[in-house]
C-alpha cells in the first residue's frame, strides 16, 4: 500500500496572495535501487480519461471562519455568509486497479468537483513528490475541480495486473482553502459538501450585503463657494 500526502495553503495577506505548497509520500513499499525515472519521457498522459474520485474519498474535516474571525467545525445544518472561507483536510484511498477510466483503461489522472458553491481564490498548481523525486502534478482550479496526475511510471503501481501494472492500493490526502459562494439571485443557497463514505452535510448559505461609498472633492469655486463632489457606491456581493 502507498501512502501519499499533500499539503496546500492558499493564504491572503494585504490582498495579496501567497501559495504555500508542501508535498511529501510516505511509501510503505521500498522500491529496489536502479536509478532516476525519466520523467521528461515518462510525464505525458496515456490519453484516458481522469478517473471519479468520489467514491474513493474516505473522510473530510471541515471547518469555516466564523464572522467573529475564529476557524470552527463545519456541521450538517451550518449556516454560513456568503464569501466565508471553508478549510478542506481530505482523505482518500484508490483501491488496487483503481486508476482506470469508465471503458477500463489505466489513466494516469483522478479528479473530483467540490461544486459550483465552493470557489478557489486562485489556481493551485505544482508537483507531487515521492522522497524527493517527483512522481506527478497537481491542480485545484478556480472552480473547485481537484485533479491530481501522476506520471505513468508511478501510476502503474496501481494499475490492475493484467493491464501491465502492479495492483498496489494507494492512500492520500490534502488541505487546502476555497470560499462559499452564492450562484443565484436569492437570500439563501443550500449546497452539499462530503464527508467521505459517500455521505455529505447540507450547508446553509445566506447573502452578504455590504455598501462602500466614497465621496472625494471634483472642483470648488471659491468665489460661490460651490463645491462638486462625486460620490462612489460599489459592493463586492452585488448588494442592491
Amino acid at each position: 500500500m502507498r501512502k501519499v500526502r499533500f499539503a496546500l495553503q492558499n493564504h491572503v495577506w494585504r490582498g495579496l496572495v501567497a501559495v504555500v505548497a508542501a508535498c511529501s509520500i510516505v511509501v510503505s513499499v521500498v522500491a529496489a535501487a536502479g536509478g532516476v525515472m525519466n520523467h521528461s519521457a515518462q510525464a505525458s498522459e496515456t490519453g484516458a480519461a481522469p478517473a471519479d474520485m468520489t467514491e474513493w474519498i474516505t473522510g473530510v474535516r471541515l471547518q469555516y471562519k466564523n464572522e467573529k474571525g475564529e476557524w470552527v467545525e463545519l456541521k450538517d445544518g451550518a449556516t454560513l455568509t456568503q464569501g466565508a472561507s471553508i478549510d478542506f483536510d481530505m482523505a482518500w484511498h484508490i483501491p488496487s486497479g483503481g486508476l482506470v477510466d469508465a471503458d477500463g483503461n489505466p489513466t494516469t489522472s483522478m479528479s473530483y468537483s467540490l461544486g459550483k458553491n465552493i470557489s478557489i481564490e486562485s489556481k493551485l498548481s505544482g508537483r507531487v513528490f515521492e522522497g524527493g523525486e517527483p512522481v506527478g502534478t497537481y491542480t485545484i482550479g478556480t472552480d473547485g475541480t481537484i485533479t491530481i496526475d501522476y506520471y505513468p511510471e508511478f501510476a502503474r503501481k496501481n494499475w490492475p495486473t493484467d493491464k501491465g501494472g502492479d495492483g498496489e492500493s494507494i492512500d492520500g490526502s490534502l488541505s487546502f482553502e476555497g470560499s462559499a459562494q452564492m450562484t443565484e439571485n436569492n437570500e439563501y443557497e443550500d449546497f452539499q459538501l462530503p464527508i467521505g463514505s459517500g455521505q455529505t452535510i447540507t450547508v446553509h448559505q445566506k447573502r452578504k450585503y455590504d455598501l462602500n461609498v466614497s465621496k472625494s472633492v471634483v472642483s470648488q469655486d471659491r468665489s460661490t463657494g460651490k463645491v462638486v463632489y462625486s460620490v462612489v457606491v460599489d459592493s463586492s456581493y452585488g448588494t442592491p
